[in-house]
């Protein structure tokens, strides 16, 4: 049994046949994949249809009851910076090491 081509993929095939020089893109007006997003928080449109539409989303209590004196905000950002401080000198370590093997690489003679 041999399969037919649909009449639009016929059509499609003969315009691109007739001008090979340079083909016309033909729509037929389908839809392989939406990419609408409307999912985005930046489609939810003036409406507010969107799932995070400012309409929708319930307003985050930020006091919590815990306040902070300045010396504990920054204690709490000094033990944050210590806690990253390994991961950046180990950056700063491969970074001159990386930049001494490219000297040995390129090195003339």
């Amino acid at each position: 049994m041999k399969l037919r081509k649909k009449p639009e993929a016929e059509a499609a095939e003969q315009a691109v046949r007739k001008n090979s020089s340079s083909p016309e893109a033909i729509d037929d007006g389908r839809t392989i994949a939406p990419m609408d997003a409307e999912w985005m928080p930046w489609n939810a449109g003036a409406g507010g249809t969107g799932r995070h539409s400012r309409a929708g989303r319930k307003r985050k209590d930020r006091s919590d009851g815990v306040t902070l004196t300045p010396s504990e905000k920054r204690a709490v950002v000094r033990g944050a910076f210590l806690a990253h401080l390994p991961v950046i000198v180990g950056m700063a370590v491969m970074g001159a090491l990386l930049y001494l093997l490219a000297r040995l690489w390129l090195m003339p003679g």
